[in-house]
Order: C-alpha cells, then structure tokens, then sequence
C-alpha cells in the first residue's frame, strides 16, 4: 500500500480515498497537516496544480508568494488559503514558521464564504489551537482519527471565517451559487460541477444564476474571466498577453481568446492594452 509522509507523520492513501466516499468524507477530508519550522530559506512550488485546497496560517517570518500569475507578501497572522488544481509557488524567508492544512471538499469554503486567496487575521490563537488538535487527532492511530480529523479541519475552516466576521458569508443556496461562480470562474468547471459545488441540480443552479446576474452562468464565467483579464494588462504592462490569457482564466487557444475578448469589449487584447497605454500616458 502505497505510503505518504509529511513533517509531522504518515497516512494511508487507500485507506483515506475509501473514507471519501463516506457520509463526512464527502464534506471534508484532511490529507496532510503540520508544523513548518525549519526556519530555512527555500522555494515551494506547485506549478502543476495541487489536488486539494491549501490553508497556511503565517507565525514568524516572511514568504512572497505567486498564484496563478497574482504575488503577495505574507506575513505574522496573515492567512492563506488555495483551491485545487490552481498553480501556485512561494518563496521562503529565513526564520520563516507556518502552520498548513491539506484537505479535499467540494464546497465547504464556499459555504463560509472563504473565497479569497488572502487574509490577514488579528488574534489567531485560537485557530493555531486548533490546527494544533488537528494534527493530534490525524496522527494518533485512534480508528475514528479520519472522523476526528475532519472534523477539527471544518472546524479550522468556521474559526478562520469568525474571525474575519465575513459578511459574505451565504445566507442562503443562492448566495452559495454566487460564491461557488465567483471562486471558481478560472478554472475548467462545468455548470454541472458548479451546481454540485452549490449542493443543487444543474438546471436550478442555472436559474439562480440568471435570476441574481440577469445571464447563464457560462455568460458570467465569460464576463468576469475578461473582466479579471482587462485588470491584469492594466496592471500589467509589460507581461505577455498570451501568458495572461493563460495564468488568468487558462485560455490556451491565444486565437480563441482574442475572439472571445473582442466580442465583448470591441476590441483585440492588442489594441485594449494600447488604448490603456495612451490613457496612462495621456
């Protein structure tokens, strides 16, 4: 049986893809937990896509992290967390101390309406507490400890979203639709998958969608995907249009992308990124 190690202990993987297709392994299931204290400086990366969401809570130092094209600095008490399949590296500092949680779920994070990839937190305590007990509960050998584990993980997950007070945080189905769009809108999903995410059928997700936008959710995806592509040659002057198509939304057809940007904006990515150009040297 094939084995996995980490910082802080081992796992089986058969064992934990048989605990998936179980009632609370379907919400949620921590693949990996631990305490990062080498305090060395060192490059991670990703850059193929990870297979599930990345939470890291900073202690002590500094990392400059790049997703999908997007760089930030973290720091003490900033928190941050990744979705699968998204493209990601991060540099290290010296003396740098984290604390990480690797899970798998379809739609938890929406549900709490963490869909940023950034936060900064202003009293962690608790939830360094908490992962703390999670890594216990994973690596104790107890025969509930997936149970245990996942458990403690949504739990991790309720405390990091109380103590952002997240107004955005869904009422009801229909703001979970919104926030399962607005979180996953560059990536390859279908509308199928989206209303999986969401909890509901594709043709009710469809119709949620189009009462609340006023279009299809494919027609959403489009809009914001050319919307986030439009800021980044903004802010991005000098950076290859193709590798922003790409980063941003995965459009790897270049000729495809410009057909779709022209249709909605009246214009070639060439000729949107002179017209900025002239504006901000005007």
């Amino acid at each position: 049986v094939k084995q996995m190690y980490g910082i802080v202990g081992v796992y089986n993987v058969k064992q934990l893809e048989e605990y998936r297709d179980t009632p609370i392994g379907k919400i949620m299931s921590v693949t990996s937990c631990g305490n990062y204290n080498e305090g060395e400086e060192d490059i991670i990366d990703r850059l193929d896509g990870w297979i599930d969401w990345m939470l890291l809570i900073m202690e002590e130092g500094v990392a400059e992290f790049n997703i999908e094209g997007t760089k930030f600095t973290v720091k003490k008490n900033d928190a941050v967390l990744i979705p699968p399949k998204v493209t990601y590296s991060f540099e290290l500092g010296y003396g740098v101390k984290y604390k990480y949680m690797h899970f798998t779920s379809d739609s938890f994070p929406n549900h709490l309406g963490l869909t940023e990839y950034k936060y900064h937190l202003d009293n962690p305590l608790r939830l360094h507490n908490l992962i703390d007990t999670l890594v216990f509960q994973m690596f104790n050998g107890n025969v509930y400890h997936y149970e245990n584990s996942s458990a403690y993980g949504m739990l991790v997950l309720i405390e990091l979203a109380n103590l952002l007070n997240r107004d955005s945080i869904p009422k009801s189905q229909k703001d979970l639709a919104m926030n399962v769009l607005n979180n996953g809108f560059r990536g390859s999903g279908t509308v199928a998958e989206y209303a999986k995410a969401a909890g509901m059928g594709e043709r009710e997700f469809s119709e949620h969608i189009k009462k609340r936008t006023g279009v299809s959710p494919k027609e959403y995806i489009v809009r914001k995907r050319i919307a986030a592509i439009q800021e980044r040659i903004m802010n991005e002057p000098a950076k290859s249009l193709k590798d922003i198509a790409k980063s941003e939304c995965g459009y790897t057809n270049y000729q495809y992308f410009i057909r779709v940007f022209k249709r909605y904006t009246g214009m070639t990515p060439l000729e949107y990124r002179k017209e900025v150009n002239k504006k901000h040297s005007d």
